[in-house]
Order: C-alpha cells, then sequence, then structure tokens
C-alpha cells in the first residue's frame, strides 16, 4: 500500500512543524477537516480545484517550511553538542557532518493521475478526500467515526507490513 497524496501532504506539514503525529483519538469529522485545511492551502486560487501548477507551488512551499524546521533543529543541536559554550564544534564542521537531505519532490502529474478520478486534469475536493477517508473508514475497525489510538496503530502496522 503507497502513501496517498493528502497523507503525504498532512506528514509533511506535521514534520515541517516539527510534530510527530499525535496518538490521540480523532473523529472522521476532525480528519475531514484537516483534510479540507490541507486542500485549501494548496488550491491557491479558491476555485474548488488543485491544478499540477497548485501542486508544484504548494510542493515548494511545504518544502521551504521543512527547510526552515530543519535548520532551526540543526541549531538547537549544534548547541546542545556545545555544552560548555565555548563554540569547539564549529557550525561548518557541524553542518558538513549533518547534511540536510530532502527527498525529491514528486511531479504534480503523479498526484494528478493518482487523484483525479474523472481525468479533467484537476483534483476537485471530493477526489482530494475520497482515498484518504477510505483508508479512515478503514482504520476504523468498530465503524465508531473515531480512529482510537490501537486502531491508529493497527492500522500504522498494516501499512508497514505491506510494503
Amino acid at each position: 500500500m503507497t502513501l496517498t497524496l493528502p497523507l503525504l501532504f498532512a506528514l509533511q506539514a506535521a514534520a515541517a512543524q516539527g510534530a510527530q503525529p499525535a496518538q490521540q483519538p480523532i473523529t472522521r469529522a476532525a480528519y475531514t477537516s484537516r483534510l479540507d485545511e490541507n486542500f485549501a492551502e494548496f488550491d491557491t486560487n479558491k476555485d474548488g480545484q488543485i491544478t499540477a501548477a497548485e501542486i508544484t507551488a504548494g510542493q515548494t512551499r511545504q518544502a521551504a517550511q521543512l527547510r526552515t524546521a530543519l535548520e532551526q533543529r540543526r541549531t538547537e543541536v549544534f548547541n546542545q553538542f556545545d555544552t560548555n559554550k565555548d563554540g569547539q564544534i564549529s557550525r561548518a564542521e557541524f553542518n558538513a557532518g549533518n547534511p540536510i537531505n530532502l527527498p525529491p519532490v514528486p511531479p504534480a502529474t503523479t498526484a494528478i493521475s493518482q487523484l483525479d478520478t474523472n481525468k479533467d486534469g484537476k483534483i476537485s475536493r471530493e477526489e482530494f478526500r475520497a482515498p484518504q477517508l477510505r483508508q479512515f473508514d478503514a482504520a476504523d475497525t468498530n465503524k465508531d467515526g473515531v480512529i482510537s489510538p490501537a486502531e491508529a496503530q493497527a492500522a500504522a502496522q498494516a501499512e508497514q507490513g505491506g510494503r
């Protein structure tokens, strides 16, 4: 099983904010709200569709946010290692030993081909939601409209087992 684009967006946003995905119950309504927020972030012209250009621009924005967060973390780690604050670990040495290697950004056509079910070259809100809501419904094994931490863990394990 591969990650669908909305889940990838959510994980990228969490990484850019330095957050770990929370192990708390989430309702389908809250999950849908998060999907809609992600959709709105990419639908910059607010026409209810995501174009390839909007995906590219959104991915570029997210990559810049991730880079900023990683650079901040790099500084924090340097300061942690330099416990006596004498500056003996030079930044150049530290940076050379800890390069930032971001994965390549996939082409927008990949997202379009995965999500554009009506093949109009754009992703509607419904097309954006559908694969993620299917995953939500599959993870919500007791069908109570909430993914508990146990259900989230089981879904994550199933995802890892499917690779």
